[in-house]
């Protein structure tokens, strides 16, 4: 319920003579919020914020709520500061109106392995025939190795790049990830196969 709609029902059962701490009681509200709405209609006659002092809003307004909206739906990963440039607004006002107006928060974005299709069916493919083999007793060892890679893909940086998200959604497909290749160049691959000729390239 908004508070509007709060502001109105109360007003309306106190016109009926309902007790202030009976209203209460029959509403569910907070006991200062019901006295204050009586309060204000007493004195006023009306349920409307009285006139606030202070310089008005200038930077945190509705179309400026909508602007930053729309520029962070069509790229996650804008810059505050292009923003701020953008509105003619500081970027403290562009980072309240994302995280208090908005609900978003900053989040590196993430880097995950690559895998097409076809390697996670082949992954899946070559795990099912490991454990058939050491289920049977065929395989007494087994080898789990970590290799040097000699990446010629292009460098992620941790902290600067980042998105604005809603809380949670770091973890769903609405979060941008980076895709890495294990073996970019097969430049891993060639080293082990050379140190363990036919074991990497065979099938099982």
């Amino acid at each position: 319920m908004s508070r509007e709609s709060e502001r109105i029902t109360v007003v309306e059962l106190h016109k009926t003579g309902m007790r202030t701490a009976d209203i209460v009681r029959t509403t569910g509200f907070k006991q200062r919020t019901v006295y204050k709405i009586v309060r204000r209609y007493k004195e006023t006659g009306g349920t409307s914020d009285r006139p606030r002092s202070g310089r008005p809003t200038t930077a945190t307004t509705p179309e400026n709520i909508n602007k930053v909206r729309c520029r962070i739906r069509r790229n996650p990963e804008v810059s505050m500061n292009k923003m701020a440039t953008d509105l003619g607004i500081s970027r403290e006002r562009v980072q309240h109106i994302a995280r208090r107006k908005l609900g978003l928060r900053s989040y590196k974005v993430a880097r995950i392995h690559f895998l097409n299709d076809a390697m996670k069916a082949e992954r899946l493919r070559k795990c099912r025939r490991v454990r058939q083999l050491v289920g049977d007793g065929r395989l007494s060892k087994v080898l789990f190795t970590d290799e040097k890679i000699f990446t010629v893909q292009p460098v992620h940086n941790h902290q600067n790049r980042r998105q604005l998200l809603k809380k949670g959604q770091q973890k769903t497909s609405a979060a941008r990830t980076i895709s890495r290749r294990h073996f970019p160049a097969k430049s891993t691959i060639a080293v082990c196969e050379e140190l363990f000729p036919g074991f990497w390239s065979r099938d099982i």
